[in-house]
């Protein structure tokens, strides 16, 4: 587990060593399962993600986005699908969903 000492909000200057930590623990047990693929559902400022995003630069990601708006109740869902070092960049896959029924609709 990571955690930041203090406030309930995470000190600017902590961000860097943060996200390099989280980043380090998802490589970690990505490589102790044999996978190149990661499910991430992430609970946190905005700008957090993107500095653990940028750490998984050789990870398959799927990203997942917290939906509170649908009849089925509140849940994460996919919503994007990641791999980096392709060529016209890392979005591969856009999941729009539908919220009655829940279903993906996948955008290429």
């Amino acid at each position: 587990m990571i955690t930041a000492v203090g406030s309930d909000r995470i000190d600017p200057r902590e961000a860097g060593r943060l996200s390099t930590a989280i980043a380090q623990q998802i490589r970690r047990a990505a490589a102790t399962n044999g996978r190149t693929q990661v499910h991430l559902v992430f609970h946190g400022p905005y700008p957090m993600a993107v500095l653990v995003g940028r750490h998984l630069n050789t990870l398959h990601t799927v990203v997942y986005e917290w939906v509170d708006d649908n009849p089925g109740g509140s849940r994460y869902v996919p919503a994007l699908v990641l791999e980096p070092g392709l060529a016209g960049g890392p979005i591969t896959e856009v999941l729009i969903w539908e919220c009655s029924p829940l279903v993906p609709t996948v955008v290429r």
